[in-house]
């Protein structure tokens, strides 16, 4: 169960990382690493990490419960 949890707490920090960064691309009037394409892609890599690790805690979880 700790490593569920563990993977839980990743997964909402990452998540939260990829909303603020998302807060900060919308409010800021230049894009934070000199393009725009590459705002999107950390953007969208964060989320992709975050779901990777959702997804390991959902299966750990599963297992857990079988």
């Amino acid at each position: 169960m700790k490593k569920v949890g563990l993977y839980l707490i990743i997964t909402f920090v990452i998540y939260f990382i990829g909303q603020l960064f998302w807060i900060l691309t919308i409010y800021s009037e230049e894009p934070l690493f000199g393009s725009e394409y590459l705002d999107l892609m950390v953007i969208v890599n964060i989320y992709n990490v975050s779901g990777l690790f959702g997804l390991l805690s959902g299966i750990k979880l599963y297992q857990l419960n079988k």
